[in-house]
């Protein structure tokens, strides 16, 4: 099967791995360091053009100044303090020596551009014994620090092993930051997030730290509140989002149904105890509402027993039901009296 290749970017973590299964290949690695000492000495060229580019600036700049004084001479003015030195300089000297600097600069610049070719053409020769003999992938840094990667089958299709970290901070933002996103903070949700989270910045980015820490708090409190938990996680947040996520906090704190979310387990099975114990279930909320209800219904208007008909209804229901249901635990615990005072039967020490 014909396979074609294609160039994406890489980190140097990525590109560092290639390189070391590559250099364990006696062929490239023969190819590769030659090329490295052709780029060694094309950097030591650079030096060498520097300095000769210099000293030809110097020299040209001497001729020019003759050239200043010349003029002043034949017009019969004063030299200047500064152009004196090069005046009194020997112009054949002078000349030679521009010359000299020229030509030395013009053959380092030879020397570089035939040394530039040779690289290239090195570099191309490689590329094609990993990429066309080897069946494998190639990869190389360019002159202002990045890495590619020039690969076998569609690797230059978008599938990054993580996604974008700009999307998950967005979605992490929500979580830690709104009320909605609070509300609905699970421990099963926010390690998916921080997990992705962690994964998209990889572990050179310099907030890594942060995050895994705060993942790793996560992990070993399961049970642990969300309000313990969002202060977990403030050095894991930008300030803009810190500000949203105090003020978040504090709204719902004044709140008495939202402070009782900040303060329950994002644990499912421990929020769901705290919830039955702080009477905070729907049936339970229904009960305490109908009961209330059936307490005040004597003191509502016309109108309202009208507008409560419904309700009024199931609240006598439960009053009926909650009155046999007490009535039949009474005749059960009187029963249970009764049995215990019973005398003894023939076993018994009563009797003659």
């Amino acid at each position: 099967m014909e396979m074609t290749a294609g160039t994406v970017k890489i980190n140097k973590r990525d590109y560092d791995f290639i390189m070391e299964e590559r250099l364990k290949d006696d062929v490239f690695a023969l190819k590769y360091e030659a090329i490295a000492a052709d780029k060694n000495r094309r950097a030591r060229l650079l030096g060498l053009a520097k300095q000769a580019a210099e000293e030809t600036l110097k020299w040209q700049d001497i001729v020019d100044a003759r050239e200043y004084c010349k003029g002043r001479v034949e017009r019969g003015l004063d030299l200047h303090e500064g152009d004196k030195e090069a005046w009194a300089m020997d112009a054949k000297t002078v000349q030679e020596s521009l010359d000299n600097a020229l030509m030395k600069a013009n053959k380092i610049r030879a020397e570089q551009l035939a040394l530039d070719e040779v690289i290239s053409k090195s570099v191309a020769a490689l590329k094609k014994y990993v990429v066309e003999e080897r069946r494998t992938d190639f990869a190389y840094k360019t002159d202002d620090g990045a890495f590619y990667k020039i690969c076998l089958g569609s690797d230059d299709l978008e599938q990054p092993k993580a996604e974008d970290a700009r999307k998950v901070g967005i979605e992490w933002r929500k979580a830690v930051a709104t009320r909605e996103g609070i509300a609905s903070l699970t421990f099963a949700k926010a390690k998916d997030i921080l997990s992705r989270y962690t994964q998209a910045i990889g572990h050179d980015h310099h907030s890594f730290p942060n995050l895994n820490l705060c993942l790793q708090n996560l992990l070993e409190n399961k049970t642990m509140s969300r309000f313990d938990f969002l202060l977990s996680c403030r050095k894991a947040c930008t300030q803009a989002t810190m500000s949203d996520l105090c003020d978040c906090i504090t709204r719902m704190a004044y709140n008495d149904a939202d402070n009782k979310i900040l303060h329950s387990s994002m644990d499912p099975d421990k929020n769901r105890q705290q919830r039955f114990m702080q009477n905070q279930l729907d049936s339970q909320a229904d009960t305490q509402y109908l009961r209330k209800l059936k307490r005040d219904h004597a003191t509502m208007t016309a109108e309202e027993k009208i507008e409560y008909a419904d309700d009024l209804k199931r609240a006598h229901a439960l009053a009926e039901k909650e009155s046999r249901d007490k009535a039949k635990a009474e005749n059960k615990q009187t029963r249970r009296g009764g049995q215990k005072n019973k005398p003894r039967g023939r076993g018994g020490r009563g009797g003659d």
